[in-house]
């Protein structure tokens, strides 16, 4: 399927419409491009098990890390009186 390495997003969608359009397809305006791209309208390439895992961060870490910033912030801030 052509538009894996057209634009990347793994999706047959119309932005791959777009690019046969403009001739960014490995076949420019070809038939045999539009109709790949009519076949598999809609489709979502998977990814296998192996790249598709990828850690996110906990909630803790998060947290941790929005303390951080916020005592940065706001906790130099000083108070001025008359």
């Amino acid at each position: 399927m052509w538009h894996i390495r057209v634009d990347l997003n793994r999706d047959v969608d119309g932005r791959d419409l777009l690019e046969w359009q403009l001739g960014d397809s490995p076949n420019p305006f070809s038939s045999s491009d539009l109709a790949d791209w009519e076949a598999n309208y809609g489709t979502v390439v998977s990814l296998s098990a192996s790249s598709a895992a990828v850690p996110e961060p906990t909630s803790l870490a998060l947290l941790c890390l929005g303390g951080l910033l916020a005592q940065r912030l706001f906790g130099s801030a000083t108070t001025f009186t008359a």
